[in-house]
C-alpha cells in the first residue's frame, strides 16, 4: 500500500516536473528594424525584453533573435541613440518589422526624476531635461561639470580656488539639489558639493528638472534638481575603457566590466583623474588658478531578480581626492577627501498597477589635512555622514496615479570648528502626490509634503501642476513652494579667525522659503524641438552671515529676493546628419533686502554646437562637433574690500570623432580661439589646448 501511495508520488513529481519544463520551454522572437525614412536596416538597435531582463542588438542587416519563455505575447522596447524609441507586442511565432523614425530628441525617453515615477518624458508634469550620456566621453567631457555646462542652460560654473561652484536659474548651489539614483549627497561646502566624486563612466543619463521639487525631494530642492541615473548592464558581457589626456597632464581613464544572466547582474567601474596643475598668476607665488590634484573612485553594482515581480539592488562607491595645495616653507598641508555610499533598495510590483520600493542609503565624506612634514599623515577635520530610509508606494487607479512615501533622515557633522566636535539632525517626511488625467489633453498634479525635525522645526509644501496636450505641443504651468532648511553647519558653527573675528551658528534658524510659478511651452517634432520657459522665483528668510556685534558674524535669517527669468532650449535637425543646438537663459536676480543685484550671476548664458556625422564603408562612422558656451558679465561677492568681476566671454570647443566598431578615436580643441583671463573666477582656461580620446567597448548579447 505504501509503495503504491509512493510510486503515484514520484509519478506526480514528474508529471509536475514535465509540465513545468513545457511552461518553462523557450521560443525564440525574431524581428528586423529599418529606418522609417530610408527604410535601410539598422544595426545595433537595442532589444529589450523588460519582464525577463533579457537584451540583444540587431545585426548588420537589422535582425534580432532573442530567447524568451514560451508565452502568447512579449513586449520588446527598441531604443537606438538618435532615434524615438518604440514599444510593442510581439507574438510568438511572428515576425515583424519595426520602423524606428530618426528624432533629434526622444520624446518617450523614460526618465523618473520629475515625480519618483518612470514615465516618458512628455508626460512629465514640469519642464525635464534629458542629457544621455553616451556621446559626452568622446567629446571629452569626462565630467559632470564638464557636460552640464555644455547642454544645461542657465548653469553657470566659476572656480574658487580648485574647487568648482555652480549657479542655477540665479541661484547657488544650496538652492540646487543633486542626486543620484534619487539618493542625497553629503558634503556640502557653502552650497556645493565635491563634484569631483561624480563621473560619467556608470552614469547612463542625467536628469535636469527646472524648477522647485521639494514635494518629492524635500530641502535645497529650490531653483531645480539634477538626477544622475547609474547605468544597468543588459548584455551578457559587457567591458569598455576610455582614456583622455591633454596638456598639464590632465589624464582621465575609466574602466568597467558587467553583466547580466538569468537572475543576476552587475557592473564594477574604477575612475581615475589626474592634472598637474596650473598658474596664469605666477606674481601671486602662493596659489595657483588650477591646483594639482589626483582622484580616484571605485563603484560595484548588483541587481537581483528574486521574481517576475521583485528586484533588488545594491550599490556601493569609494573615492578618495588629494589637492597639492601645500607648500612646505608656508603652508606644509596639502588637502586629502574621502567618500563612501551604499545603497539597498528592494523593487516589488504588486500587479501591473501598484508598485512599491523599499531603500536604505548611506552617504559619507570627510575632509584630511594631509601633514606634508609628518609623512603625509592624514588628520581628519571634518566629516558629514547622511543615513536615509524610505517606503514609496505608487498606484494606477481611477482617480489618477498616486505617489506616496515616507522618509526618515539622519546627518551626524563632525568639525573642530562647531559649538560641541559632533551636531546631527533627525528629520522625518511624508509626501503625496497625485496625477490625474482629466481627459486625454489634459491633467493636473497636486502634491504635498510634510518635514519634521528634531530640532523642533516643522515644514509644509504644497505643489500645483497643469499639464495641457495638444500634439506635438505641450503647456505645463507650475505654482509651488520649496524650501531649504537650515544646515547644522549654519545652526552650530563656531569659528574664531585668531582674535580677528568670529562667525557663529544659530540654533534658532528658520528654513528659507520659496514662492515659485513657471510656464512652459514644448514643441516636440523628430526633425525639431523648441521649449520656452518663463518662471518668477520669490524667496524669505533667507539665511546669511550678518554682523551682530563687534567683530561678531552670526548666521541670521534676513535676505528676501525676487528672480525671474526666461530659458531657451532647442534642436533642429535641418539635413539628415546635421544637428543644430542652441540654449539660452536670461535671468534678473536681485536681492530686495538690499536693494540691488544678487552677487555671482551671470544675466545671460548660452550654450549652442554644430554636429554633423556620416557613415562611410561599412563599419565606419565620422562626427565633427563645434561647440560654444557664452557667459555674461558678472560681479562676485565682495571679499572685504576686495571686488572681483567678470567680463562677459565665449568659450568654443572642437571635437572630431572616429568610430569602427566598437573603437573610437577623438581629437579636440578647447578654448579654440585662446581666450585667457588670470584672474578670472569663471573662466580658469590657461589657453587653447588639445585633447586626445580613445574608447573602446564591447558587449555579448
Amino acid at each position: 500500500m505504501i509503495c503504491s501511495q509512493i510510486k503515484k508520488i514520484v509519478l506526480l513529481i514528474i508529471l509536475l516536473l514535465i509540465t513545468n519544463g513545457l511552461l518553462l520551454a523557450e521560443v525564440q522572437l525574431k524581428g528586423k528594424v529599418v529606418d522609417a525614412q530610408t527604410y535601410e536596416p539598422l544595426s545595433g538597435v537595442k532589444v529589450w525584453i523588460k519582464t525577463y531582463h533579457r537584451a540583444t542588438i540587431t545585426n548588420d542587416s537589422g535582425w534580432f533573435v532573442i530567447p524568451v519563455p514560451a508565452t502568447a505575447g512579449t513586449i520588446v522596447e527598441l531604443s537606438m541613440l538618435g532615434y524615438n524609441t518604440l514599444t510593442d507586442t510581439l507574438l510568438t511565432g511572428e515576425e515583424k518589422t519595426y520602423q524606428l523614425t530618426p528624432s533629434v530628441a526622444d520624446i518617450d525617453a523614460v526618465v523618473v526624476t520629475a515625480s519618483r515615477m518612470l514615465q516618458p518624458i512628455k508626460n512629465t508634469p514640469v519642464l525635464t531635461q534629458l542629457v544621455p550620456i553616451e556621446q559626452q566621453l568622446c567629446m571629452g567631457n569626462f565630467t559632470v561639470t564638464s557636460t552640464l555646462e555644455r547642454e544645461v542652460a542657465g548653469l553657470d560654473k566659476t572656480n574658487f580656488g580648485y574647487r568648482p561652484k555652480l549657479t542655477f536659474q540665479g541661484l547657488g548651489a544650496r538652492y540646487m539639489l543633486f542626486l543620484v539614483d534619487g539618493e542625497r549627497i553629503a558634503g556640502e561646502m557653502d552650497g556645493d558639493i565635491d563634484y569631483y566624486r561624480l563621473n560619467l563612466d556608470n552614469i547612463d543619463r542625467i536628469e535636469i528638472l527646472r524648477g522647485p521639487a521639494s514635494v518629492i525631494y524635500g530641502s535645497n530642492a529650490i531653483s531645480g534638481v539634477i538626477n544622475l541615473i547609474t547605468r544597468k548592464p543588459q548584455s551578457e558581457f559587457e567591458a569598455g575603457t576610455s582614456l583622455r589626456y591633454s596638456k598639464y597632464n590632465e589624464t582621465n581613464f575609466n574602466f568597467y566590466a558587467g553583466g547580466s544572466k538569468n537572475k543576476l547582474a552587475y557592473l564594477s567601474s574604477f575612475i581615475s583623474n589626474h592634472t598637474d596643475g596650473y598658474d596664469l598668476t605666477p606674481n601671486e607665488p602662493y596659489s595657483k588658478n588650477q591646483e594639482k590634484y589626483t582622484n580616484v573612485a571605485f563603484n560595484q553594482r548588483f541587481d537581483y531578480t528574486l521574481s517576475d515581480n521583485t528586484v533588488f539592488t545594491l550599490k556601493a562607491n569609494g573615492y578618495y581626492n588629494r589637492i597639492y595645495d601645500g607648500i612646505i616653507d608656508v603652508r606644509a598641508i596639502d588637502h586629502g577627501y574621502t567618500g563612501q555610499s551604499l545603497l539597498a533598495k528592494t523593487d516589488h510590483k504588486i500587479n501591473d498597477s501598484v508598485h512599491m520600493s523599499l531603500s536604505y542609503a548611506m552617504d559619507r565624506f570627510v575632509n584630511y589635512n594631509i601633514l606634508l612634514n609628518r609623512n603625509d599623515t592624514h588628520k581628519k577635520t571634518a566629516s558629514d555622514v547622511l543615513h536615509t530610509f524610505r517606503g514609496v508606494y505608487d498606484a494606477n487607479t481611477s482617480w489618477g496615479h498616486w505617489t506616496t512615501g515616507i522618509e526618515g533622515t539622519y546627518e551626524n557633522l563632525f568639525s573642530d570648528k562647531l559649538i560641541t566636535p559632533n551636531v546631527d539632525m533627525f528629520t522625518t517626511a511624508a509626501f503625496l502626490q497625485n496625477d490625474y488625467r482629466i481627459t486625454k489633453k489634459y491633467s493636473i498634479v497636486i502634491g504635498a509634503r510634510t518635514v519634521y525635525y528634531s530640532t523642533g522645526k516643522y515644514s509644509l509644501v504644497p505643489s500645483f501642476c497643469w499639464v495641457a496636450r495638444y500634439e506635438p505641443i505641450i503647456i505645463r504651468t507650475a505654482i509651488g513652494k520649496g524650501f531649504r532648511s537650515p544646515t547644522l553647519k549654519e545652526m552650530y558653527y563656531y569659528f574664531d579667525h585668531q582674535g580677528m573675528f568670529q562667525l557663529l551658528g544659530n540654533k534658532n534658524l528658520k528654513s528659507e522659503r520659496s514662492n515659485y510659478i513657471s510656464t512652459s511651452l514644448e514643441f516636440r517634432k523628430n526633425q525639431f524641438n523648441f521649449a520656452i520657459n518663463a518662471y518668477y522665483n520669490y524667496l524669505t528668510d533667507m539665511i546669511y552671515h550678518t554682523l551682530v556685534a563687534e567683530q561678531t558674524f552670526q548666521y541670521i535669517n534676513i535676505n528676501k529676493a525676487r528672480v525671474m527669468g526666461v530659458d531657451w532650449l532647442s534642436k533642429w535637425q535641418p539635413i539628415r546628419n546635421l544637428i543644430f543646438t542652441f540654449n539660452a537663459s536670461y535671468v534678473n536676480a536681485v536681492n530686495l533686502s538690499t536693494d540691488s543685484a544678487m552677487y555671482n550671476v551671470a544675466p545671460l548664458s548660452a550654450t549652442g554646437s554644430i554636429s554633423y556625422s556620416w557613415r562611410f564603408k561599412k563599419h565606419w562612422q565620422a562626427t565633427i562637433d563645434l561647440s560654444d558656451k557664452y557667459t555674461a558679465a558678472r560681479t562676485y561677492e565682495p571679499v572685504g574690500t576686495l571686488i572681483y568681476k567678470d567680463p562677459a566671454f565665449h568659450y568654443w570647443k572642437l571635437t572630431s570623432i572616429v568610430r569602427y566598431k566598437n573603437l573610437s578615436f577623438s581629437l579636440g580643441v578647447d578654448n579654440v580661439f585662446d581666450k585667457v583671463m588670470p584672474y578670472s573666477l569663471g573662466n580658469i582656461s590657461p589657453g587653447r589646448r588639445m585633447f586626445i580620446v580613445i574608447s573602446y567597448h564591447i558587449a555579448k548579447y
